[in-house]
């Protein structure tokens, strides 16, 4: 298995992964590996959470609605005015 060693890591830092090592009932080394790899399985959602919302508003793009169609919004605000 490969080592990682990290230079100059902040002390503070240090102690609060050491805090939550132990109340996970694991190693610091074994928690810095789930925590790392937490991150990045956040990261890897938050990335294909922007890839459909990216899909979504090109989609809304593209659509083309007839001259005389009336939006949602305009519904919603007119059923809110009576």
């Amino acid at each position: 298995m490969p080592t990682l060693y990290v230079r100059d890591f902040p002390e503070e830092l240090h102690r609060r992964v050491r805090s939550h090592a132990q109340k996970q009932r694991r190693s610091i080394s074994a928690d810095v590996a789930v925590l790392i790899d937490q991150a990045l399985a956040q990261e890897s959602r938050r990335e294909r959470s922007l890839e459909a919302l990216k899909r979504i508003a090109d989609l809304r793009r593209s659509i083309v609605l007839p001259p005389d169609a009336v939006d949602s919004l305009t519904l919603l605000r007119e059923d809110r005015a009576r």
